[in-house]
């Protein structure tokens, strides 16, 4: 059974793989997502970061697809996506999607 994710996941591509349990049940599951390493992502903008905006707002800004979060998250080593827009981050990377750039090593 193989997971299917849609293209603007951030686990779009990502293996499926297989445990198969002592009674021999199997349960399908995602491989392990390696994060990219932010320095090699290509900028596409600085995003000021204005609190009053969700991060998937923001998303839909600048990829005009509010799910592409993930990709501003992973730029700027974010973890729980509320955090992104705490007040202590005043500017957020927002990086080219690694697809279109070619850069990056995730």
């Amino acid at each position: 059974m193989a997971l299917v994710y849609s293209p603007n996941s951030r686990y779009f591509g990502i293996a499926t793989l297989t445990y198969r349990t002592p009674d021999g049940r199997e349960i399908a599951y995602s491989a392990r997502r390696l994060l990219p390493r932010p320095e090699n992502l290509a900028v596409l903008a600085i995003h000021a970061n204005d609190r009053e905006r969700r991060i998937d707002e923001i998303g839909d800004q600048y990829y005009g697809d509010p799910e592409q979060y993930w990709r501003i998250c992973d730029a700027n080593l974010v973890f729980w996506p509320p955090d992104a827009t705490q007040e202590s981050r005043t500017r957020l990377m927002v990086p080219l999607p690694q697809e279109v750039s070619g850069d990056g090593d995730a």
